[in-house]
Formats: structure tokens, sequence, C-alpha cells
């Protein structure tokens, strides 16, 4: 899923909703991928990674581009992927 136009703001708006849903599971790799360890500002990196388990989905990953990766990959600034085996 791609979303254009979707600000910074919204997109975590978006991840808090994610993560107050019953049966989500904050993805636990190298570090916590979870609402209170999202940077201020999204320019920091080039993608900033929101992840984590919804009952019968393993992993859904929600991505926030930087602006110079977004210009670089003609991505929008928001894209989730949801995979059903990981």
């Amino acid at each position: 899923i791609r979303i254009d136009g979707m600000s910074y703001e919204d997109y975590k708006k978006y991840c808090q909703t994610l993560e107050n849903l019953s049966g989500w599971e904050v993805y636990e790799g190298s570090y916590p991928e979870d609402v209170a360890h999202l940077p201020d500002d999204y320019n920091v990196k080039s993608k900033i990674d929101f992840s984590g388990s919804y009952k019968s989905l393993p992993h859904v990953s929600v991505h926030y581009y930087s602006d110079k990766q977004c210009e670089k990959s003609g991505y929008p600034h928001f894209c989730m992927f949801i995979f059903k085996d990981w």
C-alpha cells in the first residue's frame, strides 16, 4: 500500500492506531519498532520503520521515507507491507 501526501504527523497517528489494536504485537528486532521510538524528524534516516504482527498476519511493516529517499526512489513517503508468511 502506498499513499501520496500523508504527513509525518498522520503517519504517527496511524501507527498509534495500529499499536492500540487488540492483538497488535510490536516487532522486537534489533530495536523496538513502536510509536515510543519514532523520531521527531523523519529525515534523520532514509526510512522510519514501524512493524509488528496482528492476529493471523505475522508481519506488518509500515514505513515513512525521508524526503531525500522519496526523491531518489519515486516512492511516496508512506508505504505499508503486509505479509501472510514471515
